[in-house]
């Protein structure tokens, strides 16, 4: 279990659900890899967004969207594949460009 999921499913004395639901979870990640197969082994994927409040943004690997792309094991571009803090995002394109 993760340290974040494993903190927070002891202070809500919720273990066997966390780890319930993080095995399902993996289950569904082997899930994808098979029926993705290596079509996408040539592949880069990116994942990014538009808002009003941030513009353009990329998600890298501490996203939600990012963390699903590392674990099922695609390749990211090498600006999306990092860690940043706080959000997991990156400022794609800035408001004023």
């Amino acid at each position: 279990m993760e340290r974040v999921s494993q903190v927070l499913a002891e202070a809500l004395e919720k273990q066997d659900a966390a780890q319930q639901i993080l095995s399902n979870y993996d289950q569904r990640i082997e899930d994808l890899k098979v029926a993705l197969g290596n079509r996408y082994s040539n592949k880069t994927i990116s994942v990014a967004h538009i808002s009003r409040e941030y513009g353009v943004e990329a998600y890298v690997k501490n996203s939600f969207a990012g963390s699903i792309l590392f674990n099922a094991g695609l390749k990211r571009p090498n600006s999306q594949d990092i860690i940043a803090l706080p959000r997991g995002t990156i400022e794609a394109i800035s408001i004023e460009s």
